[in-house]
């Protein structure tokens, strides 16, 4: 069997609606909405309760199911479509896996096309700040940092829509690139929409100002900043002064596939190549890499390494049909079942020097699990952002959609929780933690300033290498 993971791409553009009149137009019409729209959640408790291995990963039971009792028991008949996506974000977001996901019926996303009309600016955040990239009509100045939004402090704003926003474990990182991209859709989701928004912000001057600006259709918010070469999902570049450049963007077998790509053949030509041109400084750039086929990232570190090592400690799951019973209630793989359960052995061709590895947010899935690895057994420098995909693993694998059966709303979730082979030597929660961290700016995306990169360019300059 073929193990794929890739992160979702944002589907909750796809993933809120509201009828014209706030109500469910499916279900049994001789009960209650409320009745209606608690069936719904049971259905959906009780899928992740028997099917879903993560529930309580990161969440105390006692925590979550508190968490689940209060949800249920929030559900009114005057509950609208809008808000019952409102709980169900909420609920998995509390789950703290970055690969759940839900979307609603097609035929209820005309409504947001078509009428809501959200805030016209367009951010980047750093930490708990916010800076102006643009906006529909111009009217702040790019590079400007945003205090508040219709009097509320930026960071607080944040903080309450990071509580929507999947993500794996504690790690925040993949929260602000979702931000980045769609804090108008989450601004909307959680706040409501809104004609006009009441907006104070300093210039890079330091000087402080107030502006109102009326809410624009999704089409007019200017787009984001991509500062990353995406083009090319695997490329090696040598600079001049012998530092090799390895950028793989994916370690998905089907993007690969449309490219005219094999992963296999490029790395093998590309450490050939680093082996005959004698480098002995090496940079790999997985920034904006979201994952893809698991064996990709046990493949990666085998050019890595002159030993054997050990890749996932354990894979399970809630299917007894294809899984052996453990102790604690769920059914473990036996070690056939998966290669990267198998004792890895290194590359025909491997490099064993210098190693720089630039990772982001959206270093997520099978990337994180190559970084964790790496990590875990001390080969290379980080440089950039912590990971969007846990230290400890993450679940994915074989995917289930849930439909639910009153609102149609879908829910996606894995069945396979990943257990990677590490060593105690990082915190499991959160994601992979740079060496050195080096956060893109605000300037650094309007000026298309590549900092990461020149940072780790400059630590591979000052190593003088010692064969």
């Amino acid at each position: 069997m073929r193990q794929i993971k890739t992160a979702f791409l944002f589907l909750f553009l796809l993933c809120i609606f509201e009828t014209s009149n706030g109500q469910v137009q499916t279900g049994n019409a001789n009960i209650s909405r409320k009745e209606n729209l608690q069936s719904d959640f049971t259905c959906l408790r009780d899928a992740l309760q028997a099917e879903y291995p993560s529930l309580y990963r990161f969440t105390p039971k006692e925590k979550m199911d508190q968490l689940l009792d209060s949800c249920y028991n929030s559900l009114r008949n005057s509950t609208t479509d809008l808000e019952f996506y409102r709980l169900t974000k909420f609920v998995l977001s509390a789950a703290r896996d970055g690969h759940l996901g839900c979307t609603p019926p097609d035929s209820l996303l005309k409504h947001i096309r078509e009428d809501v009309k959200f805030f016209p600016v367009r951010l980047h955040f750093v930490r708990d700040k916010a800076y102006v990239i643009g906006t529909a009509d111009s009217s702040l100045p790019a590079g400007a940092e945003i205090i508040s939004i219709n009097n509320q402090p930026v960071s607080r704003i944040q903080n309450e829509l990071f509580r929507f926003i999947v993500s794996d474990g504690f790690s925040n990182t993949k929260k602000l690139h979702v931000l980045d991209n769609y804090f108008y859709f989450y601004y909307f989701l959680v706040k409501g929409s809104s004609p006009s928004f009441d907006i104070k912000y300093s210039t890079e001057a330091g000087s402080t100002a107030s502006i109102k600006l009326s809410a624009v259709a999704e089409r007019d918010i200017p787009p984001a900043i991509d500062i990353l070469n995406r083009e090319k999902l695997l490329d090696l570049k040598i600079t001049e002064d012998k530092i090799a450049i390895l950028t793989i963007r994916t370690f998905d077998e089907d993007e690969m596939a449309q490219a005219g790509l094999v992963f296999s053949t490029f790395l093998y030509g590309a450490f050939n190549r680093i082996k005959e041109e004698k480098i002995h400084k090496l940079i790999i750039d997985l920034r904006g890499n979201g994952g893809g086929k698991d064996q990709y990232g046990s493949m990666l570190y085998g050019f890595l390494t002159k030993k054997t090592f050990n890749y996932y400690r354990s894979l399970t799951g809630s299917n007894p049909e294809k899984y052996r019973k453990t102790g604690n209630g769920y059914y473990e793989f036996d070690k056939d079942w998966h290669s990267n359960l198998k004792l890895q052995k290194p590359a025909s061709v491997n490099y064993n020097d210098a190693l720089w590895i630039l990772i982001d947010g959206e270093s997520f899935s099978a990337t994180a699990e190559f970084c964790t690895i790496a990590r875990s057994l001390n080969r290379g420098v980080f440089v950039g952002e912590e990971t969007g995909g846990a230290y400890i693993g993450n679940t994915s694998g074989e995917q289930r959609e849930l439909t639910l059966p009153t609102t149609g709303m879908k829910v996606q979730f894995g069945l396979w929780q990943y257990h990677m082979s590490v060593t105690s030597n990082h915190i499991f929660s959160r994601g992979i933690m740079p060496h050195q961290e080096v956060l893109l700016s605000a300037n650094d995306l309007l000026q298309k300033h590549e900092s990461q990169m020149e940072h780790a360019i400059r630590l591979a300059q000052k190593l003088k290498y010692k064969p």
